[in-house]
């Protein structure tokens, strides 16, 4: 019969932590990460649009301003022709702007129009990975998703990809597919989606789930021992969890 000392351990963690407040943050980083990733292409694509019209409008300024100034004495007899050209060149500049602003109109919407609670689609994990210096093949993402796609639509689900991290936790010999749940991991330590990690974002999320011998191994392995204000990044961090310590979270 247990004793009062075993209901007490019961009731912590390993490292001392109650469940329930491991539970609650467990939720809390699934729910953040899940946010960021729904929608993620879209959001890459307006501010990529958005990078592009700000530097052609600068452009666009530019070449008005050089408009206003003397003609060449180079251009000679050329002038009125080289005005037209230059006239030309401007609408095109122009009408480029304009397509610009309604492309970014139509993504703007796209961005709103989606949704907190999902999906999560095979576009925002490429995107996500290619901005991540980590640009596995359409065909690899694919097979990421289908892994762990309870329904089989082709993208995860709030409740796939919580029951996705659950089994994996859970899972003591190695046998759940890891590929999302490493990327996803990764995101739970970055708090600031810098896509780099430090020895205090780890630190930070691993003591409330990890025993003190198990970090001093992540740390050590991802880190090394001389380096430990080092950042790393994904696929540095891709190369330990899948080949040196593919166990390390369990």
């Amino acid at each position: 019969m247990p004793g009062a000392a075993d209901h007490k351990n019961g009731n912590r963690d390993d490292d001392g932590t109650p469940p329930s407040l491991v539970s609650a943050l467990i939720e809390a980083d699934l729910a953040r990460v899940f946010r960021f990733l729904c929608g993620y292409a879209a959001r890459a694509k307006l501010r990529r649009l958005e990078r592009e019209l700000h530097l052609k409008s600068q452009v666009m300024a530019s070449h008005a301003a050089n408009a206003t100034t003397n003609v060449p004495e180079a251009w000679g007899a050329f002038a009125t022709d080289a005005y037209e050209i230059m006239e030309v060149l401007s609408e095109g500049e122009t009408e480029q702007v304009d397509a610009l602003r309604r492309e970014i109109l139509a993504v703007t919407r796209d961005v709103g129009a989606a949704k907190a609670d999902g999906p999560i689609t095979c576009n925002d994990l490429c995107q996500l990975l290619k901005d991540m210096s980590l640009p596995l093949s359409k065909v690899e993402v694919e097979h990421m998703i289908w892994e762990v796609d309870e329904d089989m639509d082709g993208c995860v689900s709030m409740d796939e990809f919580k029951t996705m991290f659950s089994r994996c936790v859970q899972d003591h010999h190695g046998v759940e597919p890891t590929q999302l749940y490493h990327l996803v991991q990764f995101l739970i330590y970055d708090q600031d989606f810098n896509f780099k990690l430090t020895v205090g974002e780890i630190a930070q999320r691993s003591n409330v789930r990890h025993n003190s011998e198990l970090l001093t191994r992540q740390l050590s392995s991802l880190f090394g021992k001389e380096a430990p204000e080092s950042l790393v990044s994904l696929p540095t961090y891709w190369a330990v969890v899948n080949t040196t310590i593919p166990n390390l979270f369990n």
